[in-house]
């Protein structure tokens, strides 16, 4: 009977010890296996923040070395150039160019001054003969600015500053540059260009001429006695400060549109309203307004589009 009973312990007693390796190994393998997929996560996490950190890296160095610093070299080899005459012994004042934007200030003082950028190598012609000034670039300006560059010297840019009351005439002749001009007076203003756009505001002069082939053209809040534009394609845009029963009105636009007021202008043939694209009228005036366009759009707003918004208003 007592070995019978040793028996029977020692099996529940192997039961148990296997039980209890069975669940120790079991144990052991899933510690294993979430330890080692922790650090499998682990290493593909670093991984992931080496390959963006060189990613960062070449992306720096590629903008520095192949954008910053070559645009800030090439800006740093342009010299600001300072160029001012006496207006009481300036008659004239022309500008060409390529694509310069040119940009008209008053000035502070009786000098007439010019500020613009050049190299070293740049064909630049600055003449200050007699009572004439003229001012020639021949060359494209360079665009230097990019995503990592932006400069602070306008580079492509020609400021013109003007005394109060001058009494001269000023030329620019353009191929792709833009013309502003705002607070000035002058004796004329012309501006000549096949595609830049013209904005001028707040100015006094006597004869103002606007052309350009495939620009827009803005005037606004002037003063004039003769006002030319002329232009292919694009839009015009002129308001004035007082009545166009003031001036002689030749204005017209072959393929585009004409608003006066912001209406159209209308025509009866016949019976039939028709909507024409021209308006000429001649009210006796020694001032004078001339409008031309092939297919652009022309808006003409005077002092009478004004009272009219505000009678609408106040009703």
């Amino acid at each position: 009977m007592l070995t019978i009973y040793n028996y029977s312990l020692s099996k529940k007693l192997v039961k148990r010890l296997a039980i209890k390796q069975l669940y120790f190994n079991l144990k052991v393998q899933s510690w294993y296996n979430f330890n080692g997929e922790k650090m499998e996560k682990k290493h593909n996490w670093l991984a992931y923040i080496l390959i963006s950190l060189a990613i960062i890296i070449l992306a720096v160095w590629v903008g520095y070395f192949v954008f910053y610093q070559p645009s800030a070299n090439k800006s740093a080899s342009y010299i600001e150039v300072f160029q001012e005459a006496d207006s009481k012994h300036v008659n004239s004042l022309s500008i060409e160019c390529v694509d310069h934007k040119v940009v008209f200030l008053p000035s502070t003082d009786d000098k007439v001054k010019l500020t613009y950028f050049q190299k070293s190598d740049n064909s630049i012609q600055y003449t200050a003969n007699g009572n004439s000034i003229v001012l020639k670039m021949v060359e494209r300006s360079e665009d230097l600015d990019n995503l990592f560059y932006q400069s602070k010297r306008k580079i492509d840019t020609i400021t013109v500053y003007i005394p109060e009351n001058t009494t001269f005439n000023a030329n620019v002749t353009t191929v792709d540059g833009p013309v502003i001009a705002s607070d000035i007076t002058l004796n004329s203003f012309h501006f000549n260009s096949i595609n830049g756009n013209c904005d001028v505001n707040y100015i006094n002069v006597n004869k103002l001429s606007l052309v350009s082939n495939y620009g827009n053209v803005v005037l606004r809040n002037s003063w004039f006695d003769d006002l030319s534009v002329g232009q292919v394609t694009g839009n015009a845009t002129i308001s004035i400060l007082d009545s166009l029963n003031n001036y002689n009105l030749d204005v017209a636009d072959s393929y585009g549109n004409l608003w006066v007021n912001s209406e159209r202008i209308h025509q009866q043939v016949e019976g039939i309203d028709n909507v024409i694209n021209y308006l000429k009228v001649d009210n006796n005036s020694s001032k004078r307004i001339s409008i031309n366009g092939i297919r652009n759009t022309i808006n003409l707003n005077s002092v009478e589009a004004s009272e009219t918004t505000n009678e609408g208003q106040e009703n």
